[in-house]
């Protein structure tokens, strides 16, 4: 009976294991892909801000998206992150809404 035991332990702790080894491998090819994503549309997005300008390739992002009369990239990320930050404070559907985040540990 003892032996049962161990051995079903064992089968147990094995399975968790491989359980865990896979989710970090599927979340290590996620992070991948998205950063694999995310550089694609940057790129797409400044390829069209140059066709519409009509800007040549030396010309620098900054300018370009004056030029296109877009916010760059980080401003936009930005606002975005502020809009969505102000509706999970005052939007009552919001899982988020009327949560207490817990104290800052680190100085």
């Amino acid at each position: 009976v003892k032996v049962v035991v161990v051995v079903v332990a064992v089968v147990v702790v094995v399975v968790v294991v491989v359980a865990v080894v896979v989710i970090v491998v599927v979340l290590v090819v996620v992070t991948v892909v998205v950063e694999v994503v995310v550089v694609v549309v940057v790129v797409e997005l400044n390829n069209a801000c140059r066709i519409l300008t009509r800007q040549l390739r030396p010309t620098p992002l900054p300018l370009l998206y004056r030029t296109a009369e877009i916010a760059p990239p980080n401003i936009r990320k930005q606002t975005h992150g502020s809009t969505e930050k102000h509706k999970q404070e005052t939007d009552l559907r919001s899982p988020l809404f009327d949560h207490s985040y817990p104290r800052a540990r680190l100085k």
